[in-house]
């Protein structure tokens, strides 16, 4: 919402309903970025005109280096209807003794029905062909699948167009409480048992696509009734931003520098920095360089590096040149300073009042809560090293006017006499 604020000139308020329209269509910002990357509409025209194969795998385990396939089944949808299936059982030599509680397949079936891995692999590679593949969590499949042909000299093709039914789902309803295949059908009422073996879960699948197919048809109009509405946001953001997403897109796997990355970034916003921002982004940098991240590929800091990043409040940023650090309790654990300043130390505060309240009740240990919330306090005393400073409020004045009395924190009365 920010970033299409920032780069389409639209309010954060008009952003914010943008945003949220184009995920319940299916949408993402990043669609009108990137060429081929609109995954609905290559989806419907992949499983309306062409041959897509829907496949699954039961494996050994989840090591997708190590372990082996031992059911791989693929079911062909040409032009939207479904065609030929296989189902191919595979022997192997490792322990089943786990995963059979998953998939209920033994090593009787495998004996009674399975064939050599290579030939196998090589039965469903042939079935694939160069044509365009769907499974639910395509990702883990795609993987062992690689290894696990590699390992018997023969090479699965993965320059071709995979869909994940997950993803899918994802764009066409944003808001399940589930991704797991089972889940899906059960919540959205699709006829289907995902009953963890291959061939049922490809069947399942198949019904789910269908399923998310008629939906997008349905949205096809609203879709475009919204590129039309929105054209002018969305052409603005797209000419003020593309060109950097795209040079990015293609280093994903290159060694990279943090500074000039934000350092461009900060040259295609439009809007001029202020001093609080100039020097919150540079802060951000010298912690990064800190932190050694700059020896990583962007994809690298992407996946590991930036999903806590977000997340970070000032406290988590310490670098050692601050003057003031703002802080909770809970993040300031391990840190140190020479001057600790705790205000508002009120009765309501240490303990809490909603601590206070869970204490009365018959059937909580009150001595207990109130230990829990002397450590917090505790934990706050204990970060200085030279001076710590305490205020309290002696009223408290409500939004109707009333003034109530506030009284000092009973955790520091009696250590009341150690201050100054």
């Amino acid at each position: 919402m920010r970033i299409f604020s920032l780069f389409s000139g639209s309010t954060l308020k008009a952003s914010r309903k943008i945003i949220n329209e184009m995920f319940n269509l299916g949408l993402h910002p990043v669609d009108f970025l990137l060429k081929d990357k609109n995954i609905i509409n290559k989806f419907q025209d992949t499983f309306t005109s062409k041959r897509l194969i829907v496949f699954d795998t039961e494996t050994t385990g989840l090591n997708v280096e190590k372990d082996d396939i031992i059911q791989i089944a693929a079911t062909e949808i040409i032009n939207g209807n479904s065609g030929k299936s296989i189902n191919i059982y595979i022997k192997t030599n490792k322990s089943l003794s786990e995963t059979v509680k998953i998939h209920n397949i033994n090593l009787n079936l495998l004996n009674e029905n399975g064939i050599p891995a290579k030939t196998g692999i090589k039965k469903f590679l042939n079935f694939i062909g160069n044509d365009a593949l769907l499974a639910h969590n395509s990702n883990y499949d795609i993987n062992i699948l690689t290894h696990f042909s590699n390992r018997y000299g023969m090479q699965f093709d993965t320059n071709r167009i995979i869909f994940d039914s997950i993803e899918l789902t994802k764009r066409l309803y944003p808001k399940l409480k589930s991704y797991k295949l089972g889940n899906i059908l059960n919540e959205l009422n699709i006829e289907g048992n995902a009953t963890h073996n291959a061939i049922d879960d490809v069947f399942a699948t198949i019904s789910l696509v269908n399923y998310l197919n008629n939906k997008n048809n349905k949205n096809k109009l609203k879709r475009v009734e919204f590129l039309q509405k929105n054209k002018k946001l969305i052409t603005r953001f797209n000419k003020n931003i593309s060109n950097f997403w795209t040079r990015k897109e293609n280093n994903l796997i290159e060694n990279y520098s943090i500074k000039h990355i934000i350092d461009d970034f900060i040259e295609i916003w439009s809007k001029p920095l202020n001093i609080e921002e100039n020097n919150s982004i540079n802060k951000l940098k010298r912690y990064l360089i800190k932190m050694r991240v700059e020896n990583s590929t962007l994809k690298e800091f992407l996946l590991d590096q930036m999903p806590i990043i977000s997340r970070f409040k000032e406290a988590d940023l310490i670098i050692g040149d601050e003057a003031v650090v703002i802080s909770t309790i809970h993040r300031a654990k391990g840190l140190e300073w020479d001057t600790v300043i705790i205000p508002s130390c009120n009765d309501d505060n240490y303990p809490s009042f909603y601590s206070k309240e869970d204490a009365k009740k018959p059937e909580n240990n009150s001595s207990e809560i109130m230990l829990e919330q002397a450590k917090v306090l505790y934990v706050a005393i204990t970060r200085t090293k030279k001076k710590l400073i305490i205020s309290q409020n002696k009223y408290f004045l409500s939004l109707t006017g009333f003034c109530f009395n506030k009284s000092l924190s009973r955790f520091i009365k009696p250590i009341l006499h150690h201050f100054n």
